[in-house]
């Protein structure tokens, strides 16, 4: 008996209850990489619910010249997490690859052909009741067709000590 369970954009089967967003084998609940319990989900196709009152961490690669106006669009359209502080972001330099297929109309790349390119992986912390306008945001200014956006329940430090 398999369960299917989607984390961090991707769908796995798995008999476990409890999957971590780092590698780890202990079941504790502290800090961002916390192991939390992720509610199963019947299929791919199922809706994913997001809880008003949690913290998410959200990931996204974005084309370098695109990195700012994501950045402040999402500032602007989000409450901050972290008293007296906004524009919290982390990002850092990647590659990514991926094969755009019949029908599609990449922003880089060619129909069929393998594409390789230097991207910003944009990462942050929202609260729950802000997820689904940043998500609509992104989908709305990046460019990409697809855009990747990883979504996991976050602890942040803060909210443990």
């Amino acid at each position: 008996m398999y369960n299917w369970c989607y984390l961090s954009g991707s769908w796995l089967k798995t008999t476990d209850k409890y999957l971590s967003c780092a590698q780890s084998t202990e079941k504790r609940d502290f800090g961002c990489n916390a192991l939390r319990k992720i509610d199963y989900l019947p299929s791919p196709s199922a809706t994913v619910n997001i809880d008003e009152r949690d913290n998410y961490k959200i990931t996204v690669n974005v084309p370098e010249e695109y990195l700012e106006d994501i950045m402040d669009s999402i500032n602007e359209a989000i409450d901050p997490l972290y008293p007296g502080y906004d524009r919290t972001f982390t990002y850092s330099r990647v590659t990514g690859t991926w094969r755009p297929l019949p029908g599609s109309s990449p922003f880089k790349g060619t129909v069929g052909e393998i594409e390789i390119a230097e991207e910003i992986r944009l990462e942050f912390v929202v609260k729950g009741k802000d997820v689904k306008s940043v998500v609509d945001l992104i989908n709305d200014i990046h460019p990409y067709e697809e855009p990747a956006i990883d979504i996991v329940p976050a602890v942040c430090g803060k909210d443990v000590i």
